[in-house]
């Protein structure tokens, strides 16, 4: 299963939403933006909860636009509550606050996004990889399990 990202933004910043989101893909992630799963008659607020939940991380956008976004800030939260991790890419000249205080962030420029993209597809792309080790060691490691099972079965079928 594909690494699953959490776009958390200002419906301000869907240009650079897309950006982000498409860089994501090219590198084998998916990326999880919710103007993307649109389900007229659904409450909002339950499928983007089911977004952070499905996701292995959430990226939070905090453009100017993004940190004084009610949703944003909510997002933020519940990600943090669920123990989702946050990377949060911040515009110049926005303060960081709340849950996100004191954590290292990647700085961002609106008009230049593209280090920012590089860095976060960089930095991504590792937590991809720990993820599919540690699956496979998982795999490894049950398949070990069942082998000496399977081993201990046959030696008491043989007394």
């Amino acid at each position: 299963m594909a690494f699953a990202v959490f776009i958390s933004h200002s419906t301000k910043d869907l240009d650079i939403v897309y950006d982000f989101a498409s860089h994501l893909k090219l590198s084998g992630m998916t990326a999880h933006v919710s103007e993307w799963y649109g389900q007229p008659g659904k409450s909002l607020p339950q499928k983007v909860a089911h977004l952070i939940e499905s996701s292995d991380c959430m990226l939070a956008l905090l453009t100017i636009d993004g940190a004084r976004s009610k949703w944003v800030n909510q997002e933020i939260g519940y990600a943090h509550g669920k123990s989702r991790l946050i990377v949060p890419i911040v515009e110049e000249g926005v303060k960081v606050t709340g849950f996100l205080e004191g954590l290292e962030y990647i700085p961002f420029r609106k008009r230049e996004p593209s280090e920012a993209i590089s860095k976060v597809v960089e930095y991504l792309r590792g937590l991809a990889t720990q993820k599919e080790q540690a699956a496979i060691l998982a795999g490894i490691i049950i398949l070990l399990f069942g082998l000496l099972a399977l081993a201990a079965m046959a030696s008491g079928k043989g007394k």
